[in-house]
């Protein structure tokens, strides 16, 4: 009894928990096995209640559900404690139709893949708190049918090809009305190939029907199965304040129209992919991305007939009132061989702070609508026009809920009074309220109801909408001294209720709490590292994660401060850095103070002045921070230094800026502050005037070979007729042998200070350049020659850098390509040659062989185009036949057939190996019994290698049997043609068993009277088994009268009924048996005579038996006699 009160506590708090109001009218059915699960759902009504008893058990079938529930009664199937019990094995839960109102709840669900799953037919079913990890390739839960609920699951851990959750439908209808809302998805390894997407909603065929499902409030961490995350391949869906955090997937609109996408937080992933019409994306938080919004690059157009697995063009797409931080690409859009690129796409009223350029449209992108975007700090606003955007600081500021909100005095709050109806929310769950504000966040004092999740906000053990805290002061590794008072400050927010309190710790004990805002609270810092901790409570008594800081605690009278570099220095890579340390101690002496970037120690001095040189700086943003030991082991920390370094400029197109020589052919020597060196001092308020020549040369020698082609000339400050007009430009590597690379004749300079450009083409580097003047404007000698600027322009060559692509297999996933340019220009991408596609950068192999590809860089006016190409080989593929199982046989079976399959989704074929039985496709045919080898082979192709599977099974022998007719009486003299037959067909042996007779082949003749038995056996071949054996007895009967001391006399015979048998029994030392049979040789009336008994007659009555012969049967013991009877 002891021994299950545990798990009887445990149900009766679960059920009061789960079933509230309805408890009392529910069947509680405890089970503590598969079997008994299995039973028990079987027999469930609307209401029952089934808990599966904690454990771990084994299932190796799936467990069918196909009861309905109600609304007010559904069927619940639970595990006693959330996780305690776990399914393993090969079989799942399997809800077919017409199951309804089922609720599978609390369960850890190891068991194999593709065994957790809902039928179509199946409505208003609910998997709540459960724990997916189930391996093998395959789907952890397959969904389909209507009106489902998935909420408070965790899926996690799945390193094969297949999904967490797919959705099918019936037809070419999609699953409608789904609620998929605060699962965990976490921890999503590559899986080897298309189709590990972590949630794939429809397929292409589904793609024009509507769901009306929604996807809320959802977390999903590190999932890269494949390149999509969340894969939408259906219409009309709502997916909306899901966070999708550190995921190298991309959440994918691929096939279909009309959804909606709002209120999602995007934090490190490639953001959100575009294809399909008509869809409305709006109030997103995108922070530090590789790619934000990527408006897809059609190959089709499926409203025109191209096919349904198309990219579809995106058309009338609406991207509003979005909020992107730190992202490397904003709004992009790929290049596509031969791509339809997107039409009437609105990209409106969205910030766009730091990171790289605003926009990158690199395919045909018709009638697009840019306004009202905000910028700031961007590095530029690339292809987006000026008409669409302002350059404007926000003022975005980092919350509580860990995201950038708007802060009071921002211009975009209340900036736009254009209608936007399908806007109907901010990121935060907040309603829009003209006039809208721009981005994401609408500032409001409405309910706060979505924010940036964590995993503990969803998942099985997830606590439910607990409220939220975070220290305001002091600040995470703040530096205090000790014995300071140090003010604890937080914010705390509740998404159910309101506040009640905050109870702080120091290093995990309690030193107090505020019950009243604002919240905070003063400690008096003890020396030393120090974790405090806040936790909220709510009014309904839900309590926050707890909010963690560090304060380190200086000891009293330890001085320690960084003097170089000042905090916020900026330095230029590769940077080299002094980091000089003032470091005192009150009371003891210092023995070390060491350096550190961030947690990473970069160096130590152990005596003053306390210096480091940090040499070869890459660029990024540092925080430097100092650390002193003294003698009594005492610990103390610097104040941080945050440094910059910004990557080195690139050098300077003009050579005349490189630091070479100029010189002249005629210099001014009378005025030294007009003579040659002037043309490259950048100022064009100097200038070069030799007087008395219309023809000179000046000439620049470069430091080192450079392409040049481009050249300018400035006009000087007065004079026209001493402006260059005809001219001729050289170049040369000794100075003494000269190519001419331009000639200009009739050029004029239409204003004073006027600026000219000249190009040519020249793809040959010179140290020298000569401008030879062969004439001024005036045409006089006299007038003199002058200008102000000559510079000269070189083209560089650029390099690329291509990483290497190993050589592969067929069936891998994507490649993403990387390669950059020395130039530093986007590098893009083309197929050379072979078996494979690029969209963007990412390489799709699309079969075996040798692929070319090529990383671009076109170049532009002061680069020169580069190609870098790599040849790499994709091998084909290794493929796997699944053969099913062929169960033993026997022969004589009928034809049966063979399943086999390829995952390379190849044609399989069969061939015989060994036995008796022959093929003919997939049918196999018995000829015999034995053991027979199946293989089933699949050939391979251009891309997968051959693959085989073999089955073996026994083909046992048949069984047979004998029919042998009874044989009717027979006279002595006569023969009998023995008849039985054996099923088999097989020839049968016969043999006597007693009495007077003997079979010579099939025929049995007699050497007295009485019963002869006879058996007639088959002993089987290799094909049967041995049949039972079967006998006859048949009764033999002689008209002879006997010569022997014993006279039978019947009378009268023939009779009609009554006939008396006369003996001699005169010695009556014999026991007689009289049998009297039918002409069947069934016996009807038996007599017998004891020994010794004085008895010489014995009547029968024939009476009521129909006419015909009968046999009289007498045995004495030794011997037997038969006469015949008629009856008339």
């Amino acid at each position: 009894m002891e021994k299950n009160l545990p798990f009887v506590k445990g149900l009766i708090s679960f059920l009061f928990l789960l079933l509230g109001p309805i408890l009392a009218s529910a069947t509680t059915v405890p089970v503590t096995s598969i079997t008994e699960l299995q039973a028990a759902i079987n027999n469930a009504a609307p209401g029952d209640v089934i808990i599966l008893a904690n454990g771990v058990y084994t299932a190796t079938a799936d467990i069918t559900i196909s009861k309905k529930g109600t609304a007010a009664q559904p069927i619940t199937i639970a595990a006693q404690t959330i996780g305690g019990a776990e399914i393993t094995g090969s079989g799942g839960f399997s809800i077919v139709s017409p199951a309804a109102y089922i609720i599978i709840k609390g369960f850890k669900f190891t068991h194999a893949a593709n065994h957790a799953k809902m039928a179509s037919g199946t409505s208003f079913c609910r998997w709540t708190r459960n724990t997916f990890e189930t391996p093998g390739e395959g789907e952890y839960l397959q969904l389909n049918g209507n009106d489902h609920e998935v909420d408070y699951n965790t899926f996690q851990n799945k390193s094969n090809l297949g999904r967490f959750i797919t959705v099918r439908g019936v037809g070419s209808q999609i699953a409608q009305r789904l609620w998929i809302h605060h699962n965990y998805f976490h921890k999503q390894l590559p899986g080897g190939g298309n189709g590990a997407e972590t949630l794939q909603f429809g397929l292409s065929g589904y793609s024009l029907s509507s769901s009306y499902s929604i996807i809320e409030h959802n977390v999903f961490e590190e999932c890269d199965g494949e390149n999509e995350l969340i894969s939408v391949k259906a219409s009309a869906l709502t997916i909306r304040y899901n966070t999708i955090r550190n995921c190298p997937a991309q959440f994918t609109l691929r096939h279909g129209n009309r959804s909606v996408v709002y209120g999602n937080y995007f934090s490190n992933t490639p953001g959100l992919r575009i294809f399909g019409d008509d869809h409305v994306i709006f109030s997103n938080y995108f922070e530090n991305c590789s790619t934000a919004l990527d408006i897809g690059n059609g190959d089709g157009e499926v409203a025109y007939g191209a096919p349904l697995t198309s990219h579809d063009r995106p058309d009338r797409i609406l991207i509003a009132f979005n909020t992107l931080v730190n992202c490397s690409s904003n709004f992009k859009q790929g290049g596509r061989t031969g791509g339809l690129g997107a039409t009437f796409v609105t990209v409106a009223n969205n910030i766009v702070q730091g990171g790289g350029a605003a926009a990158s449209i690199a395919g045909p992108y018709t009638n697009p609508v840019w306004t009202g975007n905000m910028l700031f700090n961007v590095s530029g606003p690339g292809a987006m026009p000026a008409s669409g955007y302002t350059i404007t600081d926000p003022m975005l500021a980092r919350d509580i809920t860990g995201t950038y909100h708007l802060q009071t005095g921002s211009p975009a709050i209340n900036a736009i009074t254009d209608s936007f109806p399908a806007v109907i929310a901010d990121m935060d769950g907040q309603p829009r309220t003209a006039p809208f504000d721009i981005g994401a966040d609408e500032v409001s004092q409405a309910p706060v109801t979505a924010r940036l999740l964590n995993p503990a906000d969803v998942g099985a053990n997830a606590a439910g909408d607990a409220p939220v805290v975070s220290f305001t002061a002091p600040a995470n590794n703040a530096i205090v001294d000790a014995g300071a008072p140090v003010p604890l400050t937080v914010d705390a927010i509740s998404f159910s209720g309101a506040i009640s309190k905050i109870a702080y710790s120091v290093d995990g004990v309690t030193i107090g709490e505020d019950t009243t805002a604002p919240w905070s609270l003063t400690w008096i810092a003890a020396a030393g590292a120090h974790t405090i901790t806040a936790v909220a409570t709510d009014d309904k008594g839900k309590e926050s994660q707890p909010a963690v800081i560090i304060v380190n605690v200086n000891p009293a009278g330890s001085h320690l401060n960084i003097t170089s570099p000042a905090d916020n220095s900026v330095f230029t890579a590769p940077a080299s850095i002094g980091i000089n340390v003032t470091a005192t101690d009150d009371s003891s002496t210092i023995t070390k103070v060491e350096f550190f970037n961030g947690a990473t120690k970069l160096g130590e001095d152990a005596a003053a002045p306390y210096t480091f040189t940090w040499a070869n700086i890459a660029a990024g943003k540092y925080t430097l921070q100092a650390k002193a030991t003294n003698a009594l082991n005492q610990t103390s920390f610097s104040a941080p230094v945050n440094i910059t370094v910004n990557a080195a400029p690139i050098a300077s197109f003009d050579i005349t800026d490189n630091g070479g020589v100029i010189t002249a052919q005629y210099p001014n020597t009378s005025k030294p502050t007009e003579d040659f060196p002037s043309l490259i001092d950048n100022n064009k308020s100097t200038k070069y005037y030799r007087s008395g020549r219309n023809a000179l040369w000046v000439q620049y020698k470069s430091t080192v070979p450079a392409i040049v082609v481009k050249y300018t000339i400035t006009s000087a400050n007065d004079v026209p007729g001493r402006d260059p007009r005809d001219w001729n430009l050289q170049g040369s590597n000794n100075g003494a042998d000269w190519t001419t690379l331009d000639t200009r004749t009739g050029e004029s300079f239409a204003t004073r200070l006027l600026t000219n450009t000249y190009t040519f083409t020249n793809t040959t580097p010179y140290q020298y350049y000569r401008l030879n003047i062969t004439n001024n404007s005036a045409g006089l000698a006299t007038t003199g020659t002058q200008f102000a600027e000559w510079e000269l322009f070189e083209r560089k060559i650029q390099t690329i850098t291509f990483d290497h692509i190993n050589d592969t297999t067929y069936g891998i996933d994507p490649i993403a390509l990387v390669a950059s340019a020395s130039s530093q220009m986007p590098v893009r991408f083309e197929v050379g040659s072979g078996p494979a596609s690029i969209e963007d950068s990412i390489l799709t192999i699309t079969g075996a062989g040798t692929i070319t590809v090529r990383a671009i860089q076109d170049g532009d006016d002061s680069y020169f185009p580069d190609t870098v190409e790599q040849t790499f080989i994709v091998s084909k593929a290794m493929q796997t036949v699944s053969f099913d199982p062929v169960e033993t046989k026997t022969f004589g079976d009928g034809t049966f057939d063979l399943s086999a399959s390829s995952d390379a989704g190849l044609p399989v074929t069969f061939e015989l190996v060994s036995g008796p039985v022959t093929i003919n496709g997939a049918t196999v045919t018995i000829n015999g019994a034995g053991v027979a080898t199946i293989r089933a082979v699949q050939a391979g192709d251009e891309n997968y290698e051959p693959a085989f599977s073999e089955q073996t099974f026994i083909i046992n022998k048949a069984a047979q049997t004998i029919s042998f007719a009874a044989i009717p009486p027979t006279n002595s003299t006569d023969s009998v043609q023995l008849t039985a037959t054996a099923s088999s067909g097989l020839p049968i042996n016969y043999s006597i068993v007693s009495g007077p007779g003997i079979i010579n082949n099939n025929t049995l003749t007699f050497t007295g009277e009485g019963n002869v038995a006879v058996r007639a056996s088959q002993p089987g071949n290799e094909n049967y088994l041995s049949a039972d054996s079967v006998d006859q007895t048949v009764l033999v009967f002689s008209t002879r009268e006997k010569k022997d001391c014993v006279k039978i006399i019947v009378y009268p015979n023939p009779t009609h009924g009554r006939l008396k048998v006369k003996l001699d029994n005169k010695q009556r030392d014999k026991q007689y048996t009289l049998i009297i049979y039918n002409s069947n040789g069934n016996p009807v009336q038996t007599t017998i005579i004891q020994r010794n008994q004085f008895q010489f007659e014995v009547d029968f009555n024939l009476t009521n038996y129909q006419n015909g012969i009968y046999y009289l049967y007498i045995f004495d013991g030794t011997t037997t006699y038969v006469r015949l009877i008629r009856k008339d």
